[in-house]
């Protein structure tokens, strides 16, 4: 081969490799721009999760303030159990005074029931001999009216 065809080939060559490097170029510029359109698609994913983020913070925050509220109020509630015990442990201190207080009246009534019982008993005993005693009188006064008549 001459140097001319020589020369020719290498310029052919040369020529074939400046166009598959330009194929190249425009395939590797596309991947770029691909690449670049990615890159766009990860930031505004990224802003949104920043957003998403933000939310999510500030959702944080207000069950931060409403557990917050929930606690002070079961503090209250609390409060409010511990009186009422106290309450009702005053009234069932208060009932069973008013029990043992029954339970002494009671008592008391059954030993004054007891004592009118033996007046009674006392009573109907002398009304009993205050009545034997007139029958007697009676029946003696009859005999002395018929011993006389």
């Amino acid at each position: 081969m001459s140097f001319e065809e020589k020369m020719i080939q290498m310029l052919t060559n040369i020529q074939e490799n400046q166009q598959a490097m330009w194929v190249e170029l425009k395939t590797l510029k596309a991947d770029q721009q691909a690449m670049w359109d990615e890159l766009r698609a990860l930031k505004a994913d990224q802003q949104a999760m920043w957003g998403e983020l933000r939310a999510l913070k500030s959702e944080m925050q207000t069950m931060k303030s409403e557990m917050q509220s929930m606690q002070a109020e079961m503090q209250i509630m609390k409060a409010d159990q511990q009186n009422m015990q106290n309450v009702q442990q005053q009234m069932l201190e208060r009932l069973d005074r008013l029990e043992q207080g029954q339970a002494d009246l009671r008592l008391e009534m059954n030993e004054r029931f007891d004592r009118v019982d033996g007046r009674l008993e006392f009573l109907e005993t002398c009304i009993n001999e205050a009545a034997k005693d007139a029958y007697l009188s009676i029946t003696r006064h009859e005999k002395e009216y018929h011993q006389a008549v």
